[in-house]
């Protein structure tokens, strides 16, 4: 499992509950955005999220 695919999986137990209670259907690989959040707003947390965690530790997870 990759550094991002625990993170997700860190943001989408996290963010699955109230009060965000978000929806986490996803784009398949045939579609425009493969991979990325249908609703907008959960995939800009979702970037944020991963730009925050990542930015913890500058250079740890490339």
């Amino acid at each position: 499992m990759t550094i991002e695919e625990k993170l997700r999986d860190s943001f989408e137990s996290q963010f699955a509950e109230p009060p965000y209670e978000f929806s986490f259907l996803r784009y398949g690989e045939d579609d425009a955005w493969p991979g990325h959040y249908a609703n907008y707003t959960v995939q800009c947390a979702w970037e944020g999220y991963l730009a925050g965690a990542l930015a913890v530790v500058p250079g740890e997870f490339k």
